[in-house]
């Protein structure tokens, strides 16, 4: 059964969910940002999301799935790391115009049909590398550009130790540009600290649909010093199977 507008968010998000709860509890088992994409794709896959799995057919009849990995942006260079196709967008075109590889391909889209459902990017930080801060500044820009083509835009912030001039320059300015656009772009930054006793720390910004456990200073959502940590909702907080 195709998955409703209002479900598909409670499903992406539950997987963010349990993504970064996996790594606040096993920050050391990633390795890469490529392993956050691979996860979290896992994760869609897992029962309770099998509603995302349906391959809706192109005009020229070719079967496409809706999640993919490193998905071309419409203008420019670059791509998305994970996208949530429309499926009326690829009822609506040709198998190349929705494979979205090169531009002659682009040109015959359909501008009236908004081609994504969502639009995702991930980054994972070792020890808060500042060229990885500069780059997760360009991708907030780039989903708060995106609205055109998909509704809703997600951006995810792992980070493995920080060093404390990161934390004072980099880091305060990636929080201060995900505040900046979250009237239309969903983020979220988790954080694993290791001093005298793992320190964990989650911030978010936007317009999710499941809603966070709030604590008094606006911020912080994971237990800090415990390294079994959980992000908690307060609804909607059990995706099922639509």
């Amino acid at each position: 059964m195709a998955v409703s507008k209002e479900t598909l968010p409670l499903i992406i998000e539950g997987a963010l969910h349990s993504l970064v709860n996996e790594f606040l509890q096993l920050p050391f088992a990633t390795l890469t940002e490529s392993d956050t994409v691979v996860r979290f794709h896992q994760l869609l896959d897992n029962k309770g999301f099998r509603a995302l799995q349906q391959k809706p057919q192109t005009q020229d009849l070719r079967m496409v799935a809706l999640a993919h990995a490193e998905y071309n942006l419409f203008s420019g260079k670059g791509h998305y790391d994970t996208v949530i196709l429309n499926p009326a967008f690829v009822e609506a075109h040709l198998f190349e115009t929705v494979a979205n590889i090169h531009q002659r391909d682009r040109a015959k889209r359909n501008n009236h049909i908004m081609p994504l459902q969502a639009a995702l990017e991930f980054k994972f930080s070792k020890r808060g590398r500042r060229p990885t801060m500069q780059a997760a500044r360009k991708d907030l820009d780039r989903l708060r550009e995106s609205g055109s083509v998909a509704q809703w835009r997600y951006f995810v912030f792992l980070m493995r130790e920080c060093n404390s001039d990161c934390w004072d320059t980099e880091w305060r300015k990636l929080l201060q540009a995900a505040s900046r656009v979250e009237k239309s772009v969903c983020s979220i930054f988790a954080t694993y600290q290791l001093d005298d006793k793992p320190v964990l720390d989650v911030q978010w910004f936007g317009p999710w649909q499941l809603e966070y456990e709030r604590r008094p200073n606006g911020g912080a959502v994971a237990d800090v010093g415990r390294a079994t940590a959980s992000i908690m909702f307060l609804k909607n907080s059990n995706p099922r199977k639509q």
